[in-house]
This record gives C-alpha cells, structure tokens and sequence, in this order.
C-alpha cells in the first residue's frame, strides 16, 4: 500500500527538478537573445566569408589551413563551416550556434557538480552561476568568440569523464578514452587546453575511493589514452599547426608568470563578475602591481588543491 504515495512522491519531484532545469536552461539563455540580432565585429567577417576557416570551400582546407589566419584550431574551422553549410553566411545562426553550445555546456557543469558531490541542489546551483556568469558574455555573444566556448565545452566533458573514470570501482578504460578524447578536442579548439592532460593524474589520486590503491598496470593502462591524445596532438601540430601559430613561444619563467597572473584574474572574475574586473586587471595592467599577482595566483592555486584534498579526506 505504501509503494503506491512513494513512487507518486518519487514521480512529482522528478517533475519539479526537470522544471528546475528547464528553468536554468531559460535562464542561462536570456542574457543571450539580443545578440542573435547581432552584426558582425572583428574576425567575425574572415569567418562569415569563409576567408577564416582556410578559405571554407573543402573540408580538407577547413581542417588543415589556419584558423583566422593564425592559429591551428581545425574543431572551430568545422564548427564554422557546419554552419556556413546549414545556414549560409547569415549572422544570426552563427551566433543561435554559439548560444546553443553554451546552453549544452551549462547543462554539462550541472552534470559535473552532481558527479563531485551528489546533491542535486548543488548542481543546480553550479549550473546556474556557470550559465549567468557575465564574463562569458565576449565569448558567447561574439560569433569569433566561439573558440572559447566550444573549448570549454570539452574541457567540461572531459572534467567529468575523469570524475566518472576515478570514481569507478574498476576504473573504466572506457571513461579514460572518452576523456582522452575530450582533452584532444578541446585542445584542438585551443591549444592551451593540452595542458589539462595533468589533471587526469591528480583526479586518480584525489577522486579515488578511499583505500583504492592502483596497480603499476592500471597507471599504464589509464594512462595510454591520455598519452595517445597528447602523441595525436603533436603529431597534427607538427604537420599543420607550426605554420599557422604566428606567436612567439614564452620562456619558462615568463610562462610561470602568466600562469600566476592569469589564475587570480579568473578568480577575481569569478568572485566579482563586472566589467571593471573584466578589463581593469588584465595582464598588462597587472604587471604594474609587480611580482605580487603572480604570488597571489599561484597561492590561490595551491589553496583551491588543498581544498580538494581537504574534501577528498573528509567525504
């Protein structure tokens, strides 16, 4: 008799709760809306006339030339040149797309909350603050801008793959190639994103159930995707990517110090999301504070680890 109340119980908050989502989803669009009547700016006409995405008449110049005539970033050419092939060079789908991306990407930082502290509120609440951030506004409202957000959209993927890989009882092959692939398709939307290959190790170590010692096999055998995406990586930025980066490459210390002040210009955005953090603290402008950003970054790195650890010893 009492099964009958419970699964009634159980059907109306899954009601709620798809509610709750549709409503974030809603949410997380609306700030977005007036920019689909938007015209384009900067690169958006290389992109628009195909000029930057390798020209943008075969899918082979798509993937191989560079992206906006500097980088070599062929999943963004695609994306761009699925669009010019579905909508022609209008404007307004370029920018639906990159709403679009955004809302899944949103929908995705939920899914990665619920998988780290499984609770449902959390979740909802990650989901929301990710979808209604200001500072995204360049990168989702701006066609060009997309570089970001498809990025970020595998970097998130791949976040939770590496979650559900740690987190897995046999500690799944299958989560540890998708998450390789992920890694490699984020870092072929920005090459930056490589560098997140570290944090497949540090899940294995952090995320791990307690008393859960791997093997030297299950290091080598989780390992061999990540390292596979890395060789694939290098292998494509050898054959197309030298010739399309224009930048020169940092020194290690001056890496260090980017790394430092550009860490505490994402907390300071993340904390106090206005335009005047957005372009008052910016690299340049930090370096008239001296050494000390760089301190203060790396601290509030090695801080927000030992907040994991802590958790991670705690639950």
């Amino acid at each position: 008799m009492s099964s009958q109340p419970d699964s009634k119980r159980a059907d109306a908050q899954r009601r709620i709760w798809a509610g709750v989502w549709l409503l974030i989803i809603a949410v997380s669009a609306a700030p977005y809306l007036s920019s689909l009547k938007g015209m384009p700016v900067w690169d958006d006409y290389g992109i628009l006339n195909g000029g930057g995405i390798g020209g943008g008449q075969n899918l082979t110049q798509v993937l191989t030339e560079p992206f906006n005539y500097a980088y070599y970033r062929p999943v963004v050419s695609l994306s761009f040149y699925i669009d010019h092939l579905l909508f022609g060079p209008s404007p307004f789908f370029f920018h639906q797309t990159n709403v679009l991306l955004h809302l899944v990407s949103t929908a995705l930082v939920g899914w990665l909350a619920w998988l780290l502290f499984h609770k449902k509120a959390v979740a909802a609440a990650g989901a929301l603050l990710f979808g209604v951030q200001p500072v995204q506004a360049g990168a989702v409202a701006w066609i060009g801008g997309r570089t970001d957000v498809l990025c970020g959209l595998f970097v998130i993927a791949y976040l939770s793959c590496l979650v559900k890989m740690a987190r897995a009882d046999t500690k799944s092959l299958w989560w540890a190639g998708g998450g390789a692939l992920m890694l490699l398709l984020a870092g072929l939307c920005k090459e930056q994103a490589m560098a997140g290959v570290l944090a497949a190790p540090l899940a294995l170590t952090l995320l791990s159930q307690k008393g859960d010692k791997l093997s030297r096999q299950s290091w080598v055998r989780l390992a061999s995707p990540f390292l596979a995406a890395c060789a694939g990586f290098a292998v494509l930025w050898v054959n197309y990517g030298q010739r399309a980066y224009s930048a020169q490459p940092h020194a290690v210390l001056e890496q260090a110090e980017l790394g430092g002040r550009g860490f505490l210009q994402n907390v300071i955005l993340l904390l106090t999301p206005n335009p005047a953090a957005l372009h008052t603290f910016t690299f340049e402008t930090s370096r008239a504070w001296g050494i000390l950003p760089v301190i203060l970054g790396w601290a509030a790195l090695v801080a927000s680890l030992w907040a994991v650890v802590r958790y991670r010893k705690e639950y």
